[in-house]
């Protein structure tokens, strides 16, 4: 860790209230067919651009770069109309990484600096021609990419071989159908992963890695049976969560759900879920903050801390409709929960929640039955709903009030539930994909209210801690307000702007590599804070 001293330095230029617009379309880049795939929604921004996986109906599925607004091929690497297939985007430091597949190299991970001259073969697995099929990739906060291959767990850093972590047993890497949750998870400085020892799950296990394989540790395991295994997994600042399910086998004291520390033994049950009864077991697990954990069952909602004495059932309400490989609606802003449930059909509650039961409420009723794709940015919600499997998409936005939650367009034409996909936002555009102005699946841009945080005041304080890691360009920030929204702004020791970030308190951010010395201020409702970083 860096040792930061903080000192006085003075900006302005605030964000100002932005009022909504019409959706703009960026391009229609594949004027024979959709541009776009609404199951592939990768949307990464290093810098100014963009990265995200499109095809103009001549080069087939590829990596493209949206750079001041304008949306241009990084490369052809699969040339022709036949696709590379690009997979798993991945940010580590300044590059993105994921898997394509050419005639020379197989199917192998790429890396991208986001220039053509840029975009190279990463990691050839398989050397040759042949396939290394690699997946899941994950980046950690130690600078590793760890990804699957054939069963087994990987990492490398930049520059360096891959090195194999476990072996065996082999690794279940599939997301379960009932949870559709992930089965490897960034998790402190490195992973979590669930394993199993044999085709039919014989057993279940829970390893834990800081990207070497003696830091590759199994925390957890467990007896199954076939079609048993873990059900999800997620990671919060100090504890893995997952739930086990023997599934179709006598009773068994295994069923439950689970927190661990990472540390072998020192595993606990926190949700009791004796014999056949999956249905008691979480259908999501929804992370708020770094220490805090939504879940729905059945039986409806529960937050918990990750101990057995702070897990608490929130909600009666029935489980929504939910297609396959759907998100869960939820997300959290200012230590306040927005999530869906259902309503009288057609229509959906939208609860609001501080964690408690008397903190529990419906904050508004919508009409329409299909209610999806909460994401959160800056001081608000957005959120996208429709009418029954062939509807009219609204995109709405919620500050957390019954009367600032409301929509901000609508589409007035019918088509496929997945219509509208949010993709992302930048600065004061959230960006989507949609099939609905007759030109096929495209990307569009709508211009919305945000503004950095509720108050931005011109103090100075010295409210706030720093941490920063100059190797990875890593940190965050701490103070005594849980999830507060902060704006922090990078400079050079010229004044001149590098970059600006919107976060909360006690979340990890990412810089941008600079040279030398910079400056960060941090902004929030307690005033300013400057920082001396060192670049990397």
């Amino acid at each position: 860790m860096i040792r930061l001293y903080a000192f006085t330095i003075y900006f302005s230029g605030l964000l100002g209230v932005i009022s909504a617009q019409t959706p703009e379309l960026i391009a229609d880049l594949n004027p024979s067919g959709d541009g776009l795939d609404e199951f592939e929604t990768s949307f990464i921004t290093i810098g100014n651009k963009t990265f995200l996986v499109a095809d103009d109906g001549q080069t087939g599925k590829e990596v493209y770069v949206l750079e001041n607004n304008t949306l241009s091929l990084l490369k052809d690497i699969t040339p022709g109309t036949n696709s590379s297939q690009p997979a798993y985007l991945t940010a580590l430091d300044d590059k993105v990484y994921f898997v394509a597949t050419d005639s020379a190299y197989g199917r192998e991970i790429w890396v991208t600096d986001g220039t053509p001259a840029g975009t190279t073969l990463a990691y050839d697995l398989s050397p040759g021609a042949a396939s290394g099929n690699p997946a899941y990739l994950i980046a950690s906060k130690s600078g590793h990419l760890f990804f699957e291959r054939s069963n087994k767990i990987y990492a490398a850093l930049p520059g360096s071989a891959p090195v194999l972590l476990n072996a065996p047993p082999y690794v279940d890497l599939e997301p379960d159908f009932k949870t559709l949750g992930n089965k490897i998870v960034p998790f402190k400085n490195g992973v979590a992963f669930a394993a199993q020892d044999g085709s039919f799950a014989d057993s279940t296990q829970i390893w834990v890695s800081d990207g070497t394989p003696g830091g590759t540790i199994k925390v957890a395991n467990y007896v199954s049976t076939s079609f048993g295994g873990t059900y999800a997994l997620v990671a919060l600042e100090d504890k893995v969560l997952f739930a086990i399910n023997n599934a179709f086998a006598p009773e068994d004291a295994v069923n439950g759900m689970y927190a661990t520390t990472g540390v072998p033994g020192e595993v606990v049950k926190i949700v009791d879920a004796p014999g056949q009864s999956n249905n008691k077991l979480p259908e999501r697990f929804m992370p708020a903050d770094n220490n805090t954990l939504y879940f729905y069952t059945f039986g409806g909602m529960y937050v918990t801390d990750g101990t057995e004495a702070g897990t608490i059932k929130l909600t009666n309400s029935l489980q929504p409709y939910l297609s396959q490989n759907d998100p869960y609606p939820f997300a959290f802003l200012q230590g306040t929960a927005l999530f869906q449930a259902e309503g009288s059909f057609p229509t959906t509650n939208i609860y609001k929640s501080d964690g408690t039961v008397a903190g529990t409420s419906i904050l508004k009723n919508i009409s329409e039955s299909f209610v999806e794709q909460f994401v959160r940015y800056r001081n608000k919600i957005f959120f996208v709903s429709g009418i029954s499997n062939s509807y009219e998409a609204k995109i709405w936005e919620s500050d957390l009030s019954a009367a600032g939650t409301k929509s901000l367009y609508d589409y007035n034409v019918s088509s496929s539930i997945n219509s509208v996909v949010i993709l992302g936002f930048i600065d004061k555009y959230l960006y989507y994909q949609s099939d609905l102005g007759g030109v096929g699946r495209e990307l569009y841009r709508l211009q919305i209210d945000v503004t950095d945080s509720a108050t931005q005041p011109n103090g100075f304080t010295t409210a706030y801690s720093l941490e920063f890691y100059a190797r990875s360009g890593t940190g965050r920030v701490t103070g005594d307000h849980p999830h507060e929204s902060l704006t922090l702004r990078l400079f050079d020791t010229q004044g001149r702007e590098l970059q600006q970030i919107s976060t909360t308190s006690g979340a990890f951010f990412q810089t941008l590599p600079f040279e030398g010395v910079g400056i960060m201020t941090v902004q929030g409702s307690r005033g300013i804070q400057t920082y001396k970083i060192l670049g990397r």
